[in-house]
């Protein structure tokens, strides 16, 4: 079976789409979903949501930050948290931890394959070349859904090594596009926001998140 197939037939079951990609005037970009984003269908639903959200809405916010943002579509609630979009650069997890034992097994090929290269962030090619062409499959896929954000004046915050090695490619691909970004953001796992090596930089990402919109508080 090629990979492409497999890509396609795991997504039937494991995809998590974009959020808010047509109204954001921030995305924050991730890495790929695992079992609490495959369950509520939305990026970062898990812990490292619940960091994003501490740092930009305040200690008191506990809810992830994809189901705030997810909340907030649903109910046509417009604020702060309705220009922020989220996506993964890889719209079905990376990780065999979060799929169905059956699905491992079926599929165990491919997930050596992502696996590594969600790892190998250091690599922007590989000596073998089915890696190679995984790797193109993701980030062709990841390409044709940011040329779907129009404006260049909306920021864009590659979250972690891995985000930023595929938002690099993306770029080397689209030399002309002049996007507006926030580099060096750590993936918000392990409370890595709270962090005071990372406060410079943290503190950037709440300076734009707060002025995308004068309102500062969330209902």
């Amino acid at each position: 079976m090629l990979f492409t197939e497999m890509m396609n037939e795991l997504s039937e079951q494991y995809l998590v789409p974009d959020a808010n990609m047509t109204n954001a005037s921030i995305i924050f970009i991730l890495e790929s979903p695992h079992v609490q984003e495959v369950k509520h269908g939305v990026p970062v639903a898990g812990a490292s949501g619940i960091t994003m959200t501490k740092q930009l809405l305040g200690n008191e916010c506990k809810q992830p930050l994809g189901l705030i943002v997810k909340a907030h579509l649903n109910e046509g609630i417009h604020n702060e948290i309705g220009k922020v979009g989220l996506m993964n650069i890889c719209q079905i997890p990376m990780q065999r931890t979060a799929y169905q034992k059956d699905d491992i097994e079926s599929y165990l090929p491919m997930f050596d394959i992502i696996e590594e290269i969600r790892t190998a962030n250091h690599k922007e090619r590989f000596k073998n070349e089915t890696y190679n062409e995984v790797q193109t499959l993701i980030l062709e896929h990841f390409l044709k859904r940011l040329r779907n954000v129009e404006s260049e004046s909306c920021i864009l915050i590659p979250c972690g090594r891995f985000a930023q090695k595929f938002f690099r490619l993306a770029q080397k691909i689209d030399k002309d596009r002049n996007w507006k970004t926030i580099e060096e953001v750590p993936h918000p796992s392990y409370n890595s926001w709270s962090r005071e090596r990372y406060k410079n930089v943290i503190d950037k990402v709440i300076k734009s998140y707060h002025e995308i919109n004068q309102i500062k508080d969330i209902k």
